[in-house]
């Protein structure tokens, strides 16, 4: 009798909505709930294109109310472990399956859903993007009331609760309360409106602490989702948004309050997923005292196949890069988001820094990085900081940082060696410099200054929290050996033989003045003697080559110096 139960249904089913109905079984009794199983749902008859599968649907009518054809006042069906489909949007227009569907659920009136282990997949996709649902609700005449929903959006817990009206419309009414939740991030959202013009206002709240409120619209036209009015906070707004469902791609103009002026366009494809790709354009953004261009573009995975955790990893490079009207070297940066950790796989710019280590998003927030120096040019990477600062420091560098803790207090220690520069007013040929911190201050110990005349210890603090100020370096201490002394940027050294002393400075990178004088015996005062003073103009013309004027007496010289070093 139940098998026969089963062809009646499957072909009134069939007929009912013009597509294509499979039962693979049928369970129950007179008096008993009937349960059909694997069940399979097709848009067609020719079965090309399948709505809807489930493992079990449980109905609350017996053998005895199907044959003496009862209507009951309320109508409850439980789906177990049920699969639906999205397909192309040309199919619902061909198939007269969902209009027979709304025909069907409006003569029902009340009915009461439970759906058990629910999934969501687009046509044609790998994986459902929606998985273990668990919803309860009630359906009454064209109105849907969630009293619980949980389910996984590509692997992100989400929960939904309230009511959408006029089902059947073009324009269906929602007020529904939703929230988004797992170890990197919450996100709470009040939805309101029409569905052609949505409203949300919610709170965003990341495991690092960072929190703000967010509000805007959203309008929906020919499958494309169109934000209007987005802000985040009072920083940030999204002047311009489009989703396009059927691209599977986004584009944002955002315009925020971090940077004095200027504009970000932030877009995306999701076509791949669990591969994402971004890009993010810079236009003249005004940030820190620096006009900073770039196209910035991210290729990443999301990976949940091994822990219940996404892992994120991917790529990020920038191009095309101009900061303060100069082209700039490019950064390139590997990476993983696991368990609450950002991982900095390698972080390169150009080809003479590179970073690698870890940073938890959780507080303290401990880092771990190493930085490597290698021929990077002091004056060029400081140049981003600030101008103020890059005209008191140069050199090609070479060197190790370390820095360890928590953000707000870490410990740092590093190893540099400098070639031909200068610190504040101190023009070197070779530095060694070790650094210890502590937080923002950083000790210089045993660290030497090579010239030309001798050498310089240096010692004293820096302090980071004047990075990017001319004023960073003055609580260094700069001792000499016995033949050399600096004072406001005048190198004075003794000679050997103890009989004269030079005085010398550099203007600037090309042009320096000297001075020599006798130097009396015994208590070194200033004596008359037949040696005259001399007075030296030095400009540099190109490499090793200098032009060179001395005046002393009576005496003038004029001349092309070329220094050779062995």
């Amino acid at each position: 009798m139940l098998r026969d139960f089963k062809i009646f249904f499957e072909k009134s089913l069939s007929q009912t909505f013009s597509g294509k109905v499979y039962i693979g079984d049928i369970k129950g009794g007179v008096f008993y709930p009937i349960v059909f199983s694997d069940i399979a749902i097709y848009a067609s008859s020719d079965e090309k294109y399948k709505l809807f599968e489930s493992k079990e649907v449980r109905i609350n009518y017996s053998l005895v109310d199907l044959v003496f054809n009862r209507k009951k006042e309320i109508f409850k069906v439980a789906l177990i472990s049920p699969k639906f489909y999205i397909l192309p949007g040309e199919v619902y227009k061909d198939s007269s399956f969902i209009d027979k569907s709304i025909i069907a659920a409006q003569e029902m009136k009340r009915m009461l859903f439970d759906i058990i282990d629910g999934s969501v997949i687009q046509y044609e996709a790998k994986e459902p993007f929606i998985t273990g649902a668990r919803v309860s609700g009630t359906l009454l005449d064209d109105s849907v009331n969630l009293k619980n929903a949980a389910l996984n959006v590509y692997g992100v817990p989400l929960e939904i609760t309230g009511e959408a009206k006029s089902l059947y419309s073009d324009s269906p009414v929602f007020d529904v309360n939703m929230k988004l939740e797992n170890s990197y991030a919450e996100v709470i959202t009040h939805i309101s409106g029409p569905f052609n013009r949505l409203s949300a206002k919610g709170n965003f709240k990341t495991a690092s602490g960072i929190e703000t409120n967010f509000s805007g619209s959203c309008e929906f036209n020919n499958g494309n989702f169109n934000l209007r009015d987005i802000a985040l906070g009072d920083a940030v707004k999204i002047e311009e948004g489009k989703i396009d469902l059927s691209k599977k791609e986004f584009q944002f103009k955002i315009l925020s309050q971090w940077g004095e002026s200027g504009e970000i366009v932030l877009g995306g494809v999701f076509s791949s997923w669990p591969k994402l790709s971004l890009y993010t354009e810079l236009k003249h953004w005004h940030m820190g005292g620096l006009d900073i261009a770039t196209n910035i573009t991210m290729n990443a995975e999301l990976d949940n196949s091994k822990t219940k955790i996404p892992i994120l990893t991917g790529v990020i490079n920038t191009e095309k890069t101009i900061i303060n009207y100069k082209p700039c070297k490019e950064l390139s940066l590997q990476f993983a988001l696991r368990k609450k950790v950002f991982e900095i796989l390698g972080l390169k710019w150009g080809k003479s820094f590179r970073l690698v280590g870890k940073i938890e998003l959780i507080e303290p927030h401990n880092i771990e990085l190493v930085a490597l120096l290698d021929g990077t040019k002091l004056d060029e990477l400081v140049s981003y900081i600030g101008e103020n600062i890059a005209s008191v420091i140069s050199g090609t560098v070479n060197g190790k940082l370390e820095v360890e803790g928590p953000l707000a207090n870490p410990t740092s220690k590093g190893h540099i060696t400098a070639r031909v520069g200068k610190i504040g007013d101190i023009y070197y040929e070779n530095a060694v410099i070790h650094l210890l911190g502590k937080g923002p201050m950083i000790t210089i110990g045993d660290s030497r200054i090579y010239k030309e005349t001798g050498y310089l210890l240096l010692g004293g603090e820096l302090d980071l929290r004047k990075l990017g100020k001319r004023n960073i370096f003055e609580d260094m201490v700069v001792k000499t050996d016995d033949q050399t002394i600096v004072w406001e940027g005048w190198d004075i050294t003794r000679e050997p033989a103890g009989d004269q002393v030079s005085l010398k400075k550099k203007v600037n990178e090309d042009v320096e003045v000297g001075f020599k004088a006798p130097l009396a015996e015994g208590d070194r005062d200033w004596q008359e003697s037949n040696n005259k003073g001399e007075i030296e103009l030095q400009y540099k013309i190109k490499g090793n080559q200098n032009l060179k004027m001395q005046l002393k007496g009576e005496e003038e010289f004029l001349g092309v110096e070329r220094k050779i070093k062995f």
